[in-house]
């Protein structure tokens, strides 16, 4: 009886130990602090014991139950991803000491989202408006849309041509429209604003918006493309910069331009790949690159899909 008591207290810790819930976390190290090579060790209870360049920074994760210290974002060139770290906690510990270390800039949870998909009632095909929209079915739109549609704080810039804020699609969600000089008949950046935060839910319009919820501040290509977009990476409220136009060639001020507003304003900065096959004029006018969209620190976008030939829509 005694044997079989002891046998049930082991177990019963064991199985404590081992089905514990966890907690996952990003830890962004200050600049300057380099923990070098990271070695770990795995416990007999799962969790670690590392070494690395700074003893006492390693001193400090052993005395936690962790399950997971490790650099997470290896191939990325960003300065704060090169000093970001995941880390698996115990869901008991406590994480205020984390940041009164001199080593760590900031922690926050990473939070594991309910996979509900999400469907607009204007979640239609842009033309043909009997058909499902495969465009944003092939981007997971639906089930992006159940962690956020967006954020009215945060602020996207579009430097474009013409935009018509009186366009259903666009009433109250420009904050901002620096669009003097009407450049043409052809209001491209009505479109392009309209599918980055375009009004979505509303019974009607050409399709659902990818960040309805997210505010504009629009701007025209004057005096020239290069000042419009300096000038709205300037305004602080501007998160993210969005570029639908391309350079057949690579100057290097455009390489300057993209490099500062990325590193040194921590702007994201979004650009179209170009239209038609990389042969055609739109699309890299024959090398088949288009910029500022082929840059490794812009994230590059394009139609997808089969309905319609390449560069229709």
């Amino acid at each position: 009886m005694k044997n079989l008591t002891l046998f049930l207290i082991i177990f019963l810790t064991n199985f404590c130990l081992f089905s514990q819930n966890k907690r996952h976390y990003y830890v962004i190290l200050k600049e300057n602090v380099n923990l070098g090579s990271i070695q770990k060790v795995v416990n007999q209870d799962e969790t670690i014991t590392i070494s690395c360049n700074d003893s006492d920074f390693s001193n400090f994760i052993n005395s936690k139950h962790a399950y997971r210290f490790k650099k997470e974002f290896l191939s990325f060139n960003a300065p704060v991803l090169k000093r970001t770290y995941s880390i698996t906690l115990s869901e008991n510990e406590n994480i205020s000491d984390f940041i009164q270390r001199n080593e760590i800039e900031r922690i926050f949870e990473i939070l594991e989202p309910t996979y509900l998909s999400h469907y607009p009632n204007d979640f239609i095909e842009p033309i043909y408006e009997n058909l499902p929209n495969t465009g944003l079915d092939i981007i997971k739109a639906p089930l992006a849309w159940s962690i956020t549609q967006g954020d009215p704080n945060i602020i996207v810039g579009v430097v474009d041509s013409q935009f018509d804020i009186n366009h259903e699609e666009l009433q109250g969600q420009i904050y901002l429209n620096l669009d003097d000089i009407p450049d043409s008949n052809i209001y491209h950046g009505t479109s392009v604003a309209s599918i980055v935060a375009g009004k979505t839910n509303n019974g009607y319009g050409t399709s659902a918006s990818i960040g309805y919820n997210t505010r504009l501040i629009t701007a025209d290509r004057y005096p020239t493309t290069l000042q419009r977009f300096f000038e709205l990476s300037e305004m602080e409220e501007v998160k993210v910069l969005n570029c639908s136009w391309i350079y057949y060639n690579l100057d290097p001020a455009i390489i300057t331009a993209i490099n500062e507003v990325v590193y040194d304003k921590n702007i994201l900065v979004v650009a179209g790949a170009g239209n038609g096959p990389s042969s055609n004029a739109s699309c890299g006018n024959g090398h088949g690159y288009a910029y500022p969209a082929s840059l490794e620190s812009v994230i590059s976008v394009t139609t997808v899909g089969n309905r319609y030939p390449i560069g229709h829509i």
